[in-house]
């Protein structure tokens, strides 16, 4: 495996890193429900989960877990879903 034959300096590692920010996420309005929510994901509102301005779901999950898995991706599971995972 190669190695660097010498030390970066720390301006180096700097201009490198001014480049990693954080993005908003982007935010639609449902068309059914009125509501804003992150674009691409399931939202809740009134107690079931909607998708593309359709109910996907008559009874949303109790407690969302929001996962970050990358630097702008995010993924929302069911806590039971996760307690499954963690244990």
């Amino acid at each position: 495996m190669p190695n660097p034959k010498r030390r970066h300096s720390q301006q180096r590692s700097a201009k490198r890193r001014t480049h990693y920010t954080a993005d908003a996420p982007t935010l639609s309005i449902d068309s059914a429900t009125g509501e804003t929510h992150v674009r691409h994901r399931a939202h809740v509102s009134e107690g079931k989960l909607f998708y593309k301005g359709k109910v996907v779901a008559e009874k949303a999950p109790n407690k969302l877990h929001i996962i970050l898995i990358s630097k702008n991706k995010v993924r929302i599971t069911s806590a039971l879903f996760l307690d499954f995972f963690l244990k």
